[in-house]
């Protein structure tokens, strides 16, 4: 049998996708496998990280007995407060597991144990503040009630944006008008993943100057101004900026945010391992 102190295990639990690592004798094994939410769906994500583990263990030639005693940090989309880590950890079989939301396993990925601001901005969005290991984050907290500047909120501010060009109670654009056709397909219950699919069409449209679209995007790259300026008054704190929008919205950040920006150190699941690290440590 191996010997537990030796092995960390890393999650990345995302609402589109799970990966997991584990890391053993200087070897790193991932696999990845479906979406993981606690709060969509606990049962499903539960199975979906226990078959994971599982695998898990196979391609690294070690058994479940040998994972089981490893320290492990699971960074999991929906884990909003202790009572939910509690559960999810009760219902699987990691004895030496911590278990947070993906945003701190994201942040610590992309800025290490340095200081900094991270902007992820995908299909959903959120923006954290480390500072000598002390963590706030902003946001995260989906698209009906949050997710400003991400790529479903683009999509969403575009249709809503155009049914009210429809009612007659806003003024139309070219942009607007070639979502017409589009329209009905959003009313009804649409998914995130359906809005997001139109945020690469909002930025285009803004930079060829449609006004309905520069309006949103201008929404968008105001709301991250004001998050970073409340997160960091003093304006002094390196830029991190992530996630599926990272490349569109650098080339279109103010010059007062783009020159603090810097590169990612990682992706989420380096985060997961250098948290299980530092509780092995402890």
């Amino acid at each position: 049998m191996a010997q537990t102190q030796t092995i960390l295990i890393g999650i990345d639990g995302g609402g589109t996708g799970c990966r997991l690592g584990v890391e053993c004798s200087g070897q790193r094994h991932l696999v990845e496998t479906g979406p993981t939410n606690v709060t969509t769906n606990f049962a499903q994500s539960v199975e979906t990280l226990t078959a994971g583990l599982s695998t898990l263990a196979d391609i690294a030639g070690l058994s479940m007995s040998d994972l089981q005693g490893a320290h492990a940090h699971l960074g999991v989309a929906g884990v909003l407060s202790r009572d939910d880590a509690a559960r999810l950890g009760a219902a699987l079989p990691l004895k030496r597991a911590v278990i947070t939301d993906d945003q701190i396993t994201t942040l610590r990925g992309a800025l290490g144990r340095d200081d900094g601001i991270v902007l992820s901005l995908g299909t959903g969005s959120f923006v954290a503040r480390q500072t000598r290991g002390d963590v706030k984050t902003i946001g995260g907290w989906g698209l009906i009630l949050g997710d400003e500047a991400s790529g479903a909120w683009l999509g969403r501010e575009a249709i809503a944006t155009a049914l009210r060009a429809k009612d007659g109670l806003e003024t139309d654009s070219p942009f607007l008008k070639s979502l017409a056709p589009r329209l009905m397909d959003f009313v009804g219950a649409p998914k995130q993943a359906d809005f997001a699919a139109l945020a690469p069409d909002v930025i285009t449209a803004a930079l060829q100057e449609d006004p309905k679209a520069i309006t949103i995007l201008d929404q968008a790259l105001a709301y991250l101004e004001r998050v970073v300026s409340t997160l960091d008054p003093q304006a002094n704190l390196p830029l991190c900026l992530i996630g599926g929008l990272a490349r569109s919205y650098r080339d279109l950040l103010p010059d007062a945010l783009s020159k603090r920006l810097v590169p990612a150190r990682g992706t989420a699941i380096d985060g997961a391992f250098d948290l299980a690290r530092e509780a092995a440590l402890s």
